[in-house]
């Protein structure tokens, strides 16, 4: 009879423990995005104003093409309309992107690159 009673709440004690688990997780990466905007800048230095709060990811540039990028060893489509930024020039050339910059990056819903940030 005794065991009838406890495995209700053994059943509540593993969800309970699953949810907590599960909210600790959520919580360590809600504030990832807004450290990706301030990753790559040296503390002290000014992030400027033309650039985002917050990034979709941020890496080092491994090859770039006309239509598609990789970083950190992704490949990406980049979009028809790609807008090119560096911390001295709002609308860059591509040519500022090259092998080995450190760059941020966001998306639009079908993972093109839409722009394309230097940090490096």
């Amino acid at each position: 009879m005794k065991d009838n009673n406890k495995t209700p709440f053994r059943g509540m004690k593993h969800l309970v423990i699953c949810v907590g688990v599960a909210l600790f997780l959520v919580s360590m990466t809600l504030p990832a995005g807004v450290v990706q905007a301030l990753q790559g800048f040296k503390e002290g230095s000014i992030i400027p104003e033309h650039y985002p709060n917050e990034f979709d990811r941020i890496g080092r540039v491994d090859r770039i093409a006309l239509d598609e990028v990789v970083i950190n060893d992704c490949l990406f489509k980049l979009s028809a309309d790609i807008k090119y930024h560096t911390p001295a020039i709002e609308d860059a050339s591509s040519a500022w992107f090259k092998e080995g910059k450190f760059v941020g990056y966001i998306t639009n819903s079908r993972r093109e690159i839409v722009s394309l940030w230097l940090i490096e």
